[in-house]
């Protein structure tokens, strides 16, 4: 049985009790190595290469015993946490389900350091980021609402609505595959009895790596994917460094291919990588691929015949699946299309976000601003009648990844269930990003009532000084926008109540009307004018909030002449 099996939350406060009186009168900097040691599963801890949490129990214990620390111990400790999470999303993910995001909550609002709540709120962004569920959510509006008094915001609360946006901001894919690394850690297709290869295909996926690459292991050659048959004939992609490098191997062909893409891949960024594979008869077969839906490679290439089945087809690594040929990261939407994608159709699709996971049949389903020529590309039918193998995060039974493209072209795809085996050290992650968890407490109009404590003060000093903070008027609203730039239901939501923004931001000080928050109002309305939507969008706004007198003279005079 191992220590997360046999110490369990309540389990964990008697033991921190029993090590406290061990250490009394408080804990030392010795405790903490062990702690740390067993947290990676009895073995020596080092943040740069033994950093993977095997036993999330020996959290709960840190947890317990942080409240005891010394302020110097408890920074250490929460900026080790940090570090850790921000090395692989497995840390991210073992915190996360042990209920980390309360305890830094409720850590956060104990604390009166200012630096150890900055290592706090790091921790909890990348918490946050990763899943942010509705009670999660409603306990942070509810930290803001309630404040410390009804003139005093809750401490760092400033700090709680900045993570907010930055949440916002950076979107990650609430449902992939996160491939651990070790061996055998592959996802595996079933085999291929008719390679689309007639006019060309294309392989689209959203990929981050955590792997970092040691010049001095020549051999450590992470692939992303690998359609081939038994003699080696087909298709691969694999990194070299930081360098995704594409490879076709044939029977016709004197030696393998490979056409290095002009892009740098950094290590935990996530990127839509689409490669357009495209046969022509009157001249050279050509490779592109596509980073973030931009072009970043071009190459003439020989496609291999197929003269047999592709029964080695995998993605994440290959039927060996060595520690140096497995990749370590994150996978999401897979898609193969059985013909060569325009350029404009992979820029509507990288538009279409990581989120998306369907056929391409029915537009409703996106909740994404997108303009008419985007509809029609992605949704006019030839995208989902040349959709050959799909499969997400989602759509899963067990170790059984279900094939999600539309059924009518499996027969001739593969060569007998289509669905695919999650292997060990693969496994599906669904999270919940703010957009949904938000949506659950009726949207935007749930941050509204902050708009009102605009004027309550905010504890800057341990020695109890407060001031008003007019930079939260700017936070508070980039925070609006920005839900409304990725979401029509936000957007339409924010039309609806164009009105209350002015009348809340009228009834708090003039000092809250600043060039800054100007700036904000300016840069959405440029967005707005370039979206599908402008002309029914823009109107409210600028009449409700822009050209709104009553609202705009009560702002300084260099505000004023600005405007």
């Amino acid at each position: 049985m191992s220590l997360s099996e046999k110490l369990g939350p309540s389990r964990a406060k008697e033991l921190a009790a029993f090590l406290l009186k061990v250490e009394f009168p408080a804990p030392t900097r010795r405790i903490m190595e062990p702690l740390l040691e067993m947290l990676v599963g009895g073995q020596s801890f080092d943040l740069s290469q033994n950093y993977l949490i095997r036993e999330p129990a020996a959290l709960l214990l840190l947890i317990e015993l942080i409240p005891s620390l010394s302020e110097e111990l408890q920074l250490d400790l929460w900026s080790t946490l940090g570090a850790m999470l921000h090395q692989c999303l497995h840390n991210i993910s073992s915190c996360h389900n042990i209920g980390m995001t309360e305890k830094c909550l409720d850590y956060l609002a104990k604390t009166k350091n200012p630096k150890i709540a900055n290592h706090i709120g790091s921790v909890l962004e990348l918490l946050s980021g990763y899943s942010l569920s509705v009670k999660h959510l409603k306990s942070i509006l509810s930290y803001l609402y309630n404040g410390q008094s009804d003139t005093t915001w809750a401490p760092h609360s400033v700090l709680l609505i900045s993570l907010l946006n930055n949440v916002t901001i950076n979107r990650t894919p609430d449902a992939f595959f996160s491939f651990s690394g070790g061996h055998g850690s592959v996802f595996a297709l079933p085999p291929v009895s008719k390679w689309p290869t007639q006019t060309g295909f294309t392989v689209s996926m959203w990929i981050r790596s955590e792997q970092t690459y040691d010049s001095q292991r020549d051999y450590y050659k992470p692939i992303l994917y690998w359609f081939r048959s038994g003699r080696g004939s087909g298709y691969s992609a694999h990194f070299v460094g930081s360098t995704l490098v594409l490879e076709t191997v044939g029977k016709q062909i004197k030696k393998p291919q490979t056409h290095p893409v002009d892009h740098v891949f950094h290590s935990f960024q996530w990127y839509m990588v689409t490669v357009v594979y495209t046969a022509h008869r009157l001249r050279s077969s050509e490779v592109q691929c596509y980073v973030d839906g931009v072009l970043s490679l071009t190459a003439e290439v020989t496609l291999p015949l197929q003269e047999e089945i592709y029964d080695k087809c995998f993605l994440g690594g290959n039927h060996v699946a060595t520690p140096d040929s497995v990749f370590q990261g994150q996978m999401a939407a897979l898609y193969i299309w059985r013909v060569p994608l325009s350029r404009d159709s992979i820029a509507s699709l990288y538009k279409l976000g990581s989120n998306y996971r369907s056929q391409f049949k029915f537009e409703a389903e996106v909740d994404m601003p997108l303009t008419m020529k985007e509809q029609k590309l992605l949704f006019d039918g030839s995208l989902s009648n040349s959709l050959i193998i799909s499969y997400n995060a989602k759509a899963v039974d067990g170790q059984l990844c279900l094939e999600a493209s539309p059924t009518e072209g499996h027969s001739s795809v593969f060569a007998h269930s289509p669905h695919a085996t999650m292997l060990e050290g693969v496994e599906p992650v669904v999270t919940t990003s703010i957009h949904s968890a938000l949506h659950s407490l009726g949207g935007i109009q749930a941050l509204f009532p902050l708009f009102s404590q605009l004027d309550t003060e905010q504890l800057v000093t341990l020695k109890g000084k407060t001031v008003i903070d007019y930079s939260l008027s700017v936070k508070l609203l980039s925070l609006v926008f920005e839900l409304a730039r990725n979401s029509t239901t936000y957007m339409y939501q924010l039309v609806q109540m164009s009105s209350l923004i002015p009348h809340l931001l009228g009834k708090v000080s003039p000092l809250h009307l600043s060039g800054d928050l100007l700036s904000v109002i300016f840069d959405f309305l440029r967005y707005l004018s370039k979206s599908p939507y402008s002309e029914e969008l823009i109107q409210p706004l600028v009449v409700q909030l822009l050209f709104n007198a009553s609202l705009w003279i009560r702002a300084s005079k260099k505000v004023r002449v600005y405007y």
